[in-house]
């Protein structure tokens, strides 16, 4: 008996045995099954919080990068017109005769950041042949790509046409660029516009430089600080940055060494080691994840389509979006094989993690709140609003710019909304305000107030239903762009002026003499000459000289009641002038005569300035402006040749 009695203990202890190792596995399996579905649905659900708040802070970067490019499109156009005058200074000047002298005195009377002269040599070569930058002379252009086929373009005086940059006439101005010498010392991310206009005279190329800080201050430093703003504020983070994708392949390809970061704080060394190519890249995906290195750390590289041409690039953290470590389950296995006892609550706590998964939505919402709290802190005022039976309901309202008084918490009660915004704003822009409810349009529109221009962004919030897609709410950014148009009405002005005189400059003629002859059936286009202002010059120097000609053209703009004066070359200028009269016109020519005559003594002797006037008749002479301009400089020379 107790021999069958001790086998049936044995066969016990070995069924327990079987059923507690059997227990063990399926709980270790059951651990394992569940804890990777859920590392699975996590990574999921992570993904798509951070698309919603990418295609949040989207729409504030795409307004912020229109105002930076509208402003790099305003220096190309500016910088025309200071080459042009350039040239104008130095037709008469060969390459041989440009001393340093004469290039720091450009450098400052033109606002450049540096001067830069082009000459083509013999053998076909172009060469940088003198500049501002020392360490630049010498320099060969043969490989420098489309900016060399630039260069041969101008050189052989044809139009520039590579499809880069702008080109207008004998000038061209390439996309912004770094600097050669700091790009090849120091690999320095350090941008400015190069342009360049062709002295047909002297057979070289003028190369005005000038650093992206100086003209476009407002646009690029507002951009950076708002990526640099998303960097800090949003967790997961590391860096921003926006790419322009034709420079980055061509670049990837070897076929050109732009830069292709244009804006933001990576840096161009870091990027190119993690190895992606531009072409796993659709700009038809609403978001891309890609997992990659950076110096030896796993990062995750994100892309945002801005359009065919522009992305947002930004490197997460990396445990942001980590895959799952197959290496982790092994540890777990072993660990929980040999510490049986934890299994159960190593089990029980996973689960519960895998439970909240039930939480998303609320996770989601937390997302939000604190996304919120980023943006918020970005434009001067953000609000949010529905319409009710045909009147407005603020939800929301913050801001740098609002008082304690007219913010709105968000916690979903309804404000009417003129107790919180100024009435003027409400009354004015209400059609916009309902039309970005009512038709689910986005809406942008200036404003004034308080002598403050502002800048305001309607996006409808949409909620998809059987019948379509209905508009929630309605979320405004407002912000102060003050400055900015400040900037752009200078930058107005000195396209239309002469920045030494405050005549009008030849653009300006141009446009003038267009309208005159739809306006009126006679003109005339008067072509005048300084007597005498070179010995001013010489004698008592450009800065004494430079004055004497503002005086000399206030003078004449007091002569001058209806008729518009324009400078035209350093002591020639040109005047449209209404046909009263033969004799009537006569008498605005001995005014203007009159008005410039001056006598200057010098050390005993005795300067005088004066001025020859040409006549060109419309249509009785010509009908375009240029065989005009020919006629009235021939009279006009006549007229000083008579002097003589």
């Amino acid at each position: 008996m107790s021999i069958g009695k001790n086998i049936n203990i044995n066969i016990n202890i070995n069924k327990s045995l079987q059923l507690a190792i059997g227990g063990f596995f399926i709980a270790i399996i059951t651990f394992s099954v569940a804890y990777g579905f859920m590392h699975i649905k996590l990574k999921e659900s992570e993904k798509e919080q951070f698309k919603f708040v990418a295609s949040s802070f989207k729409i504030p970067i795409e307004e912020y990068y229109k105002v930076a490019s509208q402003k790099e499109k305003e220096i190309e156009h500016e910088l025309y017109y200071v080459l042009k005058d350039m040239n104008e200074e130095l037709k008469d000047i060969p390459f041989h005769e440009i001393s340093n002298e004469l290039i720091v005195t450009l450098k400052d009377k033109y606002g450049l950041s540096e001067v830069a002269f082009l000459q083509r040599r013999n053998d076909g070569e172009i060469i940088i042949g003198k500049s501002s930058i020392k360490e630049e002379e010498g320099t060969k252009t043969s490989k420098w790509g489309y900016w060399y086929d630039a260069f041969t373009q101008l050189f052989d005086k044809k139009e520039v046409v590579i499809g880069r940059g702008y080109s207008k006439d004998q000038y061209w101005i390439g996309p912004k660029s770094y600097a050669y010498t700091n790009y090849k010392q120091n690999k320095m991310k350090k941008y400015y516009k190069f342009a360049y206009y062709l002295n047909e005279e002297q057979g070289y190329l003028i190369n005005g430089i000038i650093k992206e800080e100086e003209y476009n201050q407002y646009g690029t430093t507002a951009l950076n600080n708002l990526l640099e703003e998303f960097t800090d504020r949003v967790d997961g983070i590391n860096e921003i940055s926006i790419l322009n994708a034709k420079a980055w392949k061509e670049f990837y390809d070897g076929e050109s060494n732009d830069p292709f970061i244009i804006y933001g704080n990576m840096i161009h060394g870091d990027f190119i080691s993690m190895n992606i190519s531009p072409y796993n890249i659709s700009s038809e995906k609403e978001i891309e994840f890609i997992k990659t290195s950076l110096n030896g750390k796993k990062v995750c590289s994100v892309f945002i389509p801005i359009n065919n041409e522009l992305y947002i690039s930004l490197i997460l953290k990396k445990n942001f979006l980590e895959s799952y470590d197959i290496k982790l389950i092994i540890i777990l296995l072993f660990v929980s094989i040999i510490i049986s006892l934890i299994i159960s609550v190593i089990v029980k706590n996973k689960l519960e993690q895998y439970e909240n998964l039930l939480e998303v939505e609320k996770k989601r919402l937390q997302v939000i709140e604190e996304f919120k709290d980023a943006v918020a802190n970005v434009p001067d005022c953000i609000f949010r609003y529905k319409v009710i039976n045909n009147k407005m309901y603020l939800t929301y309202k913050d801001g740098r710019t609002i008082s304690e008084d007219n913010y709105v918490a968000l916690k979903g009660e309804l404000i009417p909304m003129e107790e919180k915004m100024d009435f003027n704003f409400i009354n004015k822009n209400k059609t916009k305000l309902m039309k970005a409810y009512i038709l689910g349009e986005k809406q942008n529109f200036e404003y004034i107030m308080n002598e403050k221009f502002l800048d305001v962004i309607l996006i409808p919030l949409k909620n998809k239903t059987n019948e379509g897609h209905i508009v929630s709410e309605v979320v405004g950014f407002v912000n102060d762009i003050t400055k900015y148009m400040k900037d752009n009405k200078d930058s107005v002005y000195k396209a239309y002026h002469d920045e030494l005189t405050g005549a009008y400059n030849r653009y300006m003629f141009n446009k003038d003499f267009e309208a005159l002859k739809s306006e009126l059936e006679e003109f005339e286009v008067l072509y005048l000459d300084l007597d005498g202002f070179k010995s001013v010059n010489d004698k008592l120097g450009h800065k004494t000289g430079d004055k004497i000609l503002k005086n000399i053209v206030d003078r004449m703009k007091n002569v001058l009641i209806e008729d518009r004066i324009y400078r035209v070359g350093g002591d020639e200028f040109v005047i449209l002038a209404k046909y009263i009269g033969e004799d009537e016109n006569l008498k605005l020519v001995k005014k203007i005569i009159e008005s410039v005559n001056m006598n200057i003594e010098l050390e005993g002797e005795l300067i005088e300035v004066g001025v020859s006037v040409g006549r060109a008749k419309y249509p009785e002479d010509g009908t375009s402006k240029e065989e005009l301009l020919r006629i009235s400089d021939e009279k006009m020379y006549s007229v000083k040749s008579m002097k003589r």
